[in-house]
This record gives structure tokens, sequence and C-alpha cells, in this order.
């Protein structure tokens, strides 16, 4: 078994050749190989293909990057939206009013309405004039 015939034969007369001795004429796929030109012709179109690629590519970046900050102050404001629907309400830091009441602490907003209630904590167990000034007036 030869791995090459008619070599001695020029290219255009090594396919009449092989015709003439075969046995038969099919259609096969197969890999054929690429000569040594070819390789450097394709990884030359590769390499400016490839060029011209990472240019794009930089370019969506940047695109990109520009148009996330853009976006950027919206997507907060939905974000906070999003957790005030989530809890039908919104933390604020405000002044608020605490008041001891029966070993309780009462903490009210500008608007009077009771925000939070808590045990009174040791540190707090000192009375003060307007907690006596309470007892007093409510026995």
């Amino acid at each position: 078994m030869d791995k090459l015939l008619f070599q001695n034969e020029p290219v255009e007369s090594r396919r009449s050749q092989l015709r003439g001795s075969c046995d038969r004429v099919i259609e096969f796929s197969y890999m054929k190989r690429f000569t040594a030109e070819e390789l450097n012709e394709m990884k030359s179109i590769l390499s400016d293909f490839m060029i011209d690629l990472d240019k794009l590519e930089t370019q969506l970046d940047d695109i990109k990057s520009e148009y996330k900050e853009k976006m950027k102050p919206q997507r907060d404001q939905v974000r906070k939206l999003l957790v005030n629907l989530r809890f039908k309400a919104e933390l604020v830091t405000e002044e608020c009013y605490l008041i001891y009441e029966n070993e309780m602490a009462l903490i009210y907003n500008g608007e009077g309405e009771l925000i939070h209630t808590r045990p009174v904590e040791l540190s707090e167990r000192q009375k003060t004039i307007f907690s006596i000034q309470r007892s007093v007036v409510n026995p």
C-alpha cells in the first residue's frame, strides 16, 4: 500500500491517471491538509480579523460603560422604590423623642406617633425631672 501515487506525474495529469487505474470513483468527505502558504495566509487573515474584532469589542465596552453610568441614577432610584414598596415604608433618620413610662422606653417621631418601644436599659433607670413630674401628675 503506497501512501502516494503518481508523484512523478504533473499535478494536472494525476487525476486522469488515478481515474484510469481505479476500480470505482466515489464521493468521500475528509480533512484535506493545507499547504504552508495557505496556512500562513489564513493566519494573516485571522490576525487582521482579530485586530478588527478587538477594536470593535473595545468600542462596545466603552459604549456599555458610558450607558451604565447614564443608567446608574435610575437604577438606584428603582432599587430604593422597590425597597420602599416591599416594606411599605422608608428608612429615615430624624429627631425623635424618648419618654420613659412604666419601665418602658417609648420613642415618638416629630408627628407624635409612637414608632418604637423597648424595655428601659439599666443606664436609663435614673429618674429625670420630667419622669418625676409625669408620675406626680398621672399617679
